[in-house]
């Protein structure tokens, strides 16, 4: 790994990205518009290696990224940059389309185009599946659980249904980076994520939510519960994926264009109210919550089912829900100044 360009390198998942491959001597090219709250206070730790640069343009600007992307010929990419919150795309569905299609495809269009050598790491979403309202769910003390259907959880063989433009923007990329494998022979990789949580997380209310709940209970704030919160996540701890990313970046030779479900699976799930209990039971605190109607394009419940992932590239997460939450709230905990002064710069937009 000589050179790794990481877009969005300076956000949550990818500054925990750039510092692993720069504490292995790799040099890493960011490419990220610095637009997300906190992201500055990343830029400057990572900023502090010698072999880190950040550029900082928007991904749908092909000239602008076509000029950057240019110096790194052969570079392997991993693709983080996007926008992310199906709130958003429902209020701003250009913004959506725009960063997530269109920066996707200049992307695609420069590796064939110029370094087809290059392998391409493509992040995507669970939201391609909807809302999975045709899976029968049954509630129990634990939450909302599939009823008879997807034991291991949802496979990558499950229909593709938006529900979200953030859906659509995030499924139309996803399906590009697998066409253009077919078509043109690239290296893909499509990973569509599920519930990624840790250090360097500015939690908001609509995107990052276990980070956002960790951050409320610190500060001692009250919550809002979209839902009845009994809805059901499997939560992956940003380590144990940043592992998978350098695994498939040193097995390149193996890519051609799959598509894989990455979260916790079946033993790293947690309903809203639980992770409540948790956070209460880590810091003795016991939070305000209040409870309103459910978010549109929202799951009941979504469980990634990992085992291809296991099977063809043997990752499997190794942090469990208890010890994540554990590393996260020390981190926070750690930078809480940081936290408040993202969290003011936030709500100033």
């Amino acid at each position: 790994m000589k050179y790794v360009v990481v877009t969005g390198g300076c956000g949550f998942i990818g500054t925990n990205l750039c510092l692993r491959l720069l504490r292995d001597n790799c040099t890493v090219i960011s490419i990220d518009n610095l637009s997300r709250s906190g992201i500055t206070n990343n830029l400057k730790l990572l900023q502090s290696y010698d072999k880190f640069t950040n550029y900082r343009i928007d991904i749908a600007d092909k000239e602008a990224l076509y000029e950057i992307l240019h110096n790194f010929i052969g570079a392997d990419i991993v693709h983080l940059a996007a926008q992310v919150a199906v709130t958003v795309s429902i209020t701003d569905p250009s913004l959506d389309l725009r960063t997530n299609v269109i920066g996707t495809f200049n992307i695609l269009e420069w590796i064939r185009s110029y370094s087809k050598d290059s392998m391409l790491i493509n992040i995507s979403t669970n939201k391609v599946y909807g809302k999975l309202l045709e899976v029968p769910t049954v509630i129990t003390a634990g939450g909302y659980k599939f009823n008879g259907h997807a034991e291991n959880g949802i496979s990558e063989a499950f229909p593709l249904k938006f529900d979200s433009p953030y859906g659509c923007s995030k499924g139309a990329a996803d399906q590009y980076a697998m066409d253009y494998a077919v078509t043109y022979g690239l290296k893909t990789v499509t990973l569509r994520q599920s519930c990624i949580y840790g250090d360097f997380q500015y939690g908001v209310e609509d995107q990052g939510w276990v980070a956002w709940f960790a951050i409320q209970a610190l500060l001692g704030r009250g919550l809002t519960i979209y839902g009845n919160g009994l809805q059901v996540r499997d939560l992956l701890y940003v380590g144990d994926l940043v592992e998978l990313y350098v695994k498939l970046i040193e097995s390149k030779d193996k890519i051609s264009g799959q598509v894989y479900n990455i979260g916790g699976g079946l033993e790293r799930t947690l309903s809203l109210n639980a992770l409540i209990l948790l956070l209460n039971a880590r810091l003795q605190t016991n939070m305000d919550v209040a409870y309103s109607s459910p978010r549109r394009g929202d799951q009941n419940v979504y469980i990634s089912d990992i085992g291809k992932i296991g099977e063809e590239f043997d990752w499997h997460p190794s942090t469990s829900v208890e010890k994540g939450v554990d590393l996260l709230l020390n981190w926070l905990t750690d930078n809480i100044d940081l936290v408040r002064l993202a969290l003011s710069f936030s709500s100033d937009k």
